[in-house]
This record gives structure tokens, sequence and C-alpha cells, in this order.
């Protein structure tokens, strides 16, 4: 008997939701073809999911909120994290740029707050009331601060390059909250630089 996970739901092809995972549920995930799911949970997956996980070679995305923020001379800008908001903006960036990678899908996102599909919403251009209405459909118990905060936060895609990030997340009412965009390969493009000046 297959039994779908809490709150389940398609998202797009190749990205699926849920905000709870039991082992009830492991003979519907198997149905699924996961190539790699995000658990962004204060808790490690129980031992028989991560059986599971291993047994299928299933890639595991495991996020915590209380996970420290990235140090600053990790990331270009300002890093800021607001109590307000729900979920920490480097979780946000990081489990978009997953499920957006084609080679983590398909794949699914266990979000007991479900933000990050509100997120993704916002990047496809849905308006905050379609993006409200699915939010409410699918939360649990609906938050008045998770509606604030999607409400709120704006995002800015960057161009794709190589060893970048995808994602800048900005809220314009008040302080930068992130900007995230490494520049690990900026030194060996210095370094080519160099190299032609010297041979000219």
């Amino acid at each position: 008997m297959l039994v779908p996970p809490e709150n389940y739901s398609m998202v797009e092809n190749g990205i699926h939701r849920c905000s709870k995972l039991d082992a009830i549920n492991i003979s519907f995930l198997k149905s699924l073809e996961l190539k790699s799911i995000i658990w962004i949970n204060e808790e490690k997956p129980p031992r028989i999911l991560k059986q599971f996980i291993e047994d299928y070679s299933i890639k595991l995305f495991h996020m915590m909120n209380s996970s420290v923020l990235p140090e600053e001379d990790e990331i270009i800008g300002v890093v800021k994290y607001q109590e307000w908001m729900v979920l920490k903006p480097w979780i946000i960036s990081k489990s978009i740029e997953t499920i957006l990678n084609t080679e983590n899908q398909d794949c699914l996102l266990m979000d007991k707050s479900e933000v990050i599909v509100g997120v993704l919403r916002h990047i496809q251009r849905w308006n905050y009331s379609s993006i409200s209405n699915e939010y409410r459909l699918y939360a649990s118990r609906a938050s008045y601060k998770v509606e604030i905060f999607l409400e709120l936060i704006n995002l800015e895609l960057v161009p794709h390059v190589e060893d970048n990030k995808l994602l800048t997340i900005d809220n314009s009412s008040s302080d930068s909250v992130i900007l995230e965009e490494k520049e690990r390969g900026r030194g060996k493009e210095k370094e080519k630089d160099n190299e032609k000046r010297s041979e000219e």
C-alpha cells in the first residue's frame, strides 16, 4: 500500500514537496525514483529513512535553521539574519539552488515551514495572492508570520557563472539580508590576465 507523506504534492516536474516523512511512506517514495531529498528540519531523518536513502543512493541535503551562518569572508556582501525571518537566508538560497539543479531531480523537499515553495513561486512570478493561497492549502497550521515573510521578501536572480551562486535574497523594507555570490574563480582570472600581459 502506497501512503503519500503528509501534505505531499508535485510542485513541478521533478520537484516534490511534503511537510513530514515517516517510515510508512517509504513504499511511496520508492515509486518517485528520487535522486535527492532536501531535509529542512532540526532533527536528523529516522534511522529507517536513512537506511532507505543509503540503499537507493539518494543524495541527502540536511539543513538546520539553528546552523551557524556562513562567515562574512565566505560571502560577498552583507550577511544579516533578522529574527522575523522564518528561515535563515542561506537555507533559502541553498535550497532553491539545489532543487533547480536538474542533476538533483527528481527531488523531494521536506519543509514543514512551506517557505521554500513560496520563494520558488516568487521566482516563477506568481502574484502574492496565489502564493498565499497555496501556502494555506499545504500548511498544517497557517502562520501569519510566514505569510508576512512571503509578502515582504524580494528576490534578485543573478546570471549563473561557474562557481557562483544563483540566488540573491534581499529585503527592500529594511537592511540587506543576504547578498550571496562567491568569487572563487576570480583569482584564476587574475592569473590569466597577468600571464597575457607578460607575454605582450
